[in-house]
């Protein structure tokens, strides 16, 4: 299970006189790597007023080239700080608010009125990702030096207060994005009337593709369906919590009719008559004839169960999820579908859906990790036995969530019907386990066991006697 690191940025003025000799410095490069990215900020601060040498080590560029480096405000920058980070060649970047202005009413007049985008992108111009809250004024789209950065390869925005047509369309004009992340608060009644969405087919290298919404929207299915079928490179999307009038959703997925092409619609704002299209635009990006994704998630926005041809649309998926859906009827064989035409799904992500236990038996003999829901009222024992009969041999993770007192019976099984698992968790609270399903815990040859969101009686020294048992071998995340 690979886990991301994001460090922080910290400095000190403070300095240090130890009399013992370097020995850090003295270590294998891979070594004090290790060492310096589970460092806090503080420590790091402090470490690196040490000695010149420790200083030179850890300002060395290979160090930061892939580390996420977190930034809550740049107007008290003063000259060393941006030759620093210059130094250090930095090319990602984590707006988010210090540890001492985390309360929600400062977070975001922080953020958006204290980060200079523009000074920030004429000192570190090669800029590769920002994750960032942003705040779009009616109009304005995209900030000034935001805009500028012509070698953006990933931009996650979050909390957007207000999403218009200009914002969609200042996106567009980043040719080198390859992954796009929103996440909308509020979006103008404009962008769900028009096709505004349409203006991030000019992105032709866009790789990834992720729209959550936090509010009840009306967007228009084409816009979707016309953005899936002329970004050729697409190959996750995720629409999460996004409501339609129609909650058939079939369409997104499905093929358009040629004609579709050359039909434009257009809107007004403040009178003004707006193009669909990015007004930079001189070509129509070109149509692909099929779909290549191969992660796809529709939590919270699936209310419909997809028609055949939408499922065959997608057969080239490796990872869904649908964590939350509203399909009331027709489950059983909307998933029964799914699973026949998806011969390639490695990841099925079902933690928080409330599935009938007999669907899986129609699982994909391919599938290699599950997260799967305990607490349905159709889940049983008979469950995971179906799984283990389709795949429980090459099954590599398995994520239980919903865990409940009535349950630890049902781990008895899991060495023999999982028996090559490498990574299990457990979320929930589990009531008390006995010895005689620690025993059999201890038999499964687990590199990651993580009950860091699992209750147990008597409390976590359960964990640490199922650690003794297991040995070093596996490394329990508690």
């Amino acid at each position: 299970m690979e886990l991301e690191y994001s460090p922080d940025m910290a400095f000190s003025n403070d300095t240090y006189d130890y009399d013992q000799g370097n020995f850090l410095v003295d270590l294998p490069w891979e070594v004090q790597h290790n060492i310096f990215k589970r460092l806090d900020p503080k420590s790091r601060a402090s470490l690196r007023e040490v000695s010149k040498d420790l200083r030179n080590t850890m300002d060395d560029p290979s160090f930061w080239k892939r580390q996420i480096v977190r930034l809550s405000s740049i107007r008290r920058f003063k000259e060393p700080m941006w030759n620093l980070l210059l130094q250090r060649n930095i090319r990602h970047i984590e707006v988010r608010p210090s540890a001492d202005e985390t309360q929600e009413y400062h977070r975001h007049n922080m953020v958006w009125n204290d980060l200079e985008w523009g000074q920030l992108a004429e000192r570190i111009p090669d800029l590769k990702s920002i994750t960032t809250p942003l705040k779009c004024d009616k109009g304005k789209g995209l900030p000034c030096g935001m805009r500028d950065l012509d070698q953006l390869e990933q931009l996650r925005v979050h909390s957007v207060l207000y999403a218009d047509h200009q914002l969609f369309m200042d996106m567009s004009c980043l040719s080198t994005l390859k992954q796009l992340c929103i996440e909308v608060l509020c979006l103008d009644v404009l962008v769900e009337r028009t096709d505004a969405l349409k203006h991030l087919a000019q992105l032709r290298d866009l790789e990834d593709l992720q729209l959550t919404f936090r509010r009840f929207t009306m967007l228009n299915k084409q816009a979707f369906q016309y953005l899936l079928y002329h970004l050729p490179k697409l190959r996750r999307f995720a629409l999460r919590r996004c409501c339609f009038r129609f909650p058939d959703i079939s369409v997104i997925f499905s093929s358009p009719p040629p004609s579709d092409d050359v039909k434009q619609k257009t809107g007004t704002v403040d009178g003004s008559e707006i193009n669909n299209h990015a007004d930079n635009a001189a070509v129509e990006p070109e149509r692909i004839n099929r779909l290549n994704l191969t992660e796809l998630d529709l939590s919270g926005t699936l209310q419909h169960v997809l028609n055949e041809d939408a499922v065959t649309a997608l057969d080239t998926l490796q990872i869904f999820r649908l964590q939350t859906h509203g399909i009331d009827d027709s489950i059983r064989e909307f998933f029964r579908s799914c699973f026949t035409k998806w011969q390639r799904l490695v990841e099925l992500d079902v933690r928080n859906a409330d599935l009938p236990a007999d669907i899986f038996h129609y699982v994909p003999h391919s599938l290699r990790i599950v997260h799967l829901s305990l607490s349905g009222i159709d889940f049983s024992l008979e469950a995971l036995l179906k799984l283990s009969e389709r795949c429980g041999t090459h099954m590599e993770q398995l994520h239980l969530y919903g865990c409940e007192p009535k349950h630890p019976q049902k781990l008895y099984y899991l060495p023999d019907w999982f028996p090559n698992l490498k990574c299990l968790s457990f979320v929930g609270d589990i009531g008390s386990i006995s010895r005689e399903i620690l025993c059999r815990l201890s038999e499964m040859k687990l590199d990651i066991l993580d009950v860091r969101e699992c209750q147990v009686q008597p409390g976590k020294d359960v964990w640490d006697i199922l650690r003794s048992l297991m040995g070093s071998r596996t490394h329990i995340l508690s």
